[in-house]
């Protein structure tokens, strides 16, 4: 059985049962944001290894064969240069523009080196076979581990590779 064990002012407090009591209210609302924050931490755990076999666990890979190679191989160039494309163009149709959508979110909130890491590991497809709450999981999963997935190579295939900065990127 597993048991979560909270100390405050060198007391020990046992979850769930324990009398709270002893504990002042600015203890006790303390205790609460560490728990929420502490289960939010846990489902996003859960999040990362349930989308971790298919398109988390392939993030990571894809990212450890560039940090290795320093260069992307033929099918990943066309992802990428597609991906730019997508970034740099008005999207109409609603494909493209979920992609485009999915990308702009990533490279707001984890910069352009997580997003050109996307492109080179998630194409058009595989992106907008994701249901909406997948997509949502799966950026939640990124944002979360952006910085495990960040390394100077990146940066330097982000600028080889004309990648899109922020001010190019279509806005929504």
């Amino acid at each position: 059985m597993a048991v979560i064990v909270l100390h405050v002012d060198g007391q020990d407090y046992s979850l769930p049962g324990d009398n709270y009591e002893k504990l002042s209210s600015p203890d006790l609302e303390r205790l609460l944001q560490q728990s929420r924050e502490t289960a939010l931490s846990f489902e996003l755990e859960l999040k990362r290894r349930n989308l971790g076999g298919e398109y988390y666990e392939k993030l990571r890979t894809q990212a450890e064969n560039l940090r290795v190679t320093k260069c992307l191989d033929g099918k990943t160039t066309n992802l990428v240069n597609n991906a730019s494309k997508v970034l740099r163009a008005k999207q109409t149709k609603r494909h493209p523009l979920i992609y485009q959508s999915f990308l702009r979110n990533i490279q707001s909130q984890c910069g352009s080196a997580v997003a050109f890491l996307c492109a080179a590991c998630f194409g058009t497809e595989r992106i907008n076979r994701l249901t909406v709450q997948k997509r949502i999981d799966l950026t939640k999963v990124i944002i979360t581990n952006s910085e495990s997935l960040q390394f100077d190579v990146l940066d330097e295939l982000v600028i080889k590779h004309d990648w899109p900065l922020e001010d190019e990127v279509q806005p929504e």
